[in-house]
């Protein structure tokens, strides 16, 4: 077989030459693939002094009309620094070049302290601060990204090491990107416009948040300590939240959602909300609270022991119920019929009782995270998950899980029982218990 293909190979050659046919020659060359280099990289205070300036608070080095279009690398680098330095009026498009794979920075902020980013034109890459302090941002439509690194400054007049504290944003309007801060310190961020993209926050420590829009937007905020948002509005957010175990991490004044106020309560025993028509609804250290009758996008109980929510329903919008470090408490009949989640009983909210609710999620109907609870009574529909559970020690009895991607995704250690499951999708197997139609316990109808 091999020497016919060859004869034929021959004999096709041969008729093109004869027939005075071109036979065409392919060639690849060698691709030279340029490096990536920083446009502009000051690495100490010594490569300042061809700039404009003195870099003091009143005099400093001006970074000032720089155009840097589809160079190959980071744009404007600076690290380990205490100078004074305004960058200003620069323009940084696509540092990319064409290799779409890079993810190359506008401006790099790294080991350094006292920048001032004022009026910058970024489009196709980011303002990345690393270990930056007392750096300031305003008017950029550039998404930021904030991280703190434990490396030393290289710096031997700081004695200690640079951390991503005591910063400025400013003035800022973002489109298709967003703000991303983790393990910072000491920032304050307002006049600001953000949309179609998220805040990201892990571990914030002392953030203050004023007068500040997210439109189509996410406010992902995990181990918050002292956040707190004054004239915020929400627009068809996305909300996820996840609370430590200290204090009472964020705080919400004048704030709306979809044009609804935040109604935010703190160290209220015993209040008393019914009737109440919201955005918001959040109680922090309101122990025997109790909720009747309300209409909200969201309700939020962080370290509200004893309370009760009944009669009231949330409509489809962010995180539906949420329950953190709030023991003993109780839901009865409430409805959330188009949430994007819905009900969260959160760490440390054990022995939680969910009675005649009626729950529809874009995702998990109700997901447990604490122990010792009891899911009764309840109708759950047309979520990817039905209800799970992370706890241990809890009764599942008498629930309706219709059209669910999983029905119950649970562990050995919970009750579950006379549950009737139908039209779930997914048959799946953890911890060596059937998750879907059919349980593996007692008396449970598929």
């Amino acid at each position: 077989m091999i020497k016919k293909i060859g004869l034929l190979i021959s004999l096709f050659a041969t008729i093109g030459l004869v027939m005075g046919i071109d036979i065409l020659e392919f060639k690849i060359d060698h691709m030279a693939v340029p490096s990536a280099s920083e446009y502009i990289n000051i690495s100490s205070n010594a490569d300042l002094t061809k700039y404009e300036g003195s870099g003091t608070v009143e005099d400093p080095y001006i970074i000032r009309d720089i155009v840097i279009i589809n160079h190959t690398g980071n744009g404007i680098v600076i690290s380990n620094t205490n100078a004074h330095i305004l960058i200003k009026n620069c323009t940084i498009e696509n540092p990319n070049g064409k290799y779409n794979r890079r993810f190359s920075k506008g401006v790099y902020i790294k080991n350094a302290k006292n920048i001032q980013i004022n009026d910058c034109r970024l489009n196709g890459c980011e303002i990345f601060l690393e270990n930056a302090e007392t750096c300031q941002i305003k008017r950029s439509s550039a998404p930021i990204t904030v991280s703190n690194e434990s490396r030393s400054s290289g710096l031997s007049n700081l004695k200690s090491q640079l951390k991503s504290q005591d910063c400025l944003i400013e003035g800022c309007k973002i489109d298709n990107g967003g703000l991303a801060f983790f393990e910072a310190t000491n920032f304050i961020i307002k006049d600001c416009y953000l949309e179609n993209g998220p805040i990201i926050m892990e571990h914030p420590i002392n953030f203050t948040f004023s007068n500040v829009t997210l439109l189509n937007s996410s406010l992902d905020i995990f181990s918050p300590s002292n956040v707190s948002f004054t004239g915020v509005n929400l627009i068809e957010p996305k909300i996820n939240l996840m609370f430590g175990l200290d204090g009472y991490p964020l705080e919400i004044k004048n704030s709306t959602v979809n044009g609804l106020n935040i109604y935010y309560y703190k160290n209220k025993h015993g209040i008393k909300i019914r009737n109440l028509k919201a955005g918001y609804i959040w109680l922090a250290n309101c122990t025997k609270a109790e909720l009747n009758k309300t209409e909200s996008l969201g309700i939020f109980l962080l370290r509200s022991n004893n309370s009760v929510i009944e009669n009231s329903k949330v409509n489809d919008v962010g995180h539906g119920i949420l329950l953190s470090l709030s023991e003993n408490c109780i839901m009865e009949n409430v409805s959330l019929p188009n949430s994007r989640k819905g009900i969260t009983i959160g760490y440390g909210s054990d022995n939680t009782t969910l009675n005649q609710s009626f729950i529809k999620s874009e995702t998990i109907g109700v997901d447990i995270y604490s122990n010792r609870n009891k899911i009764t009574n309840n109708l759950i529909t047309d979520s990817y998950i039905g209800i799970s559970l992370f706890g241990s020690n809890s009764t599942i009895m008498q629930n309706t899980l219709i059209n669910n991607s999983i029905g119950i995704d649970a562990k050995v250690s919970n009750s579950i029982e006379h549950n009737n499951l139908s039209y779930n999708l997914i048959d799946v197997k953890r911890d060596g218990i059937g998750m879907n139609n059919h349980i593996g316990l007692e008396d449970n109808i598929s």
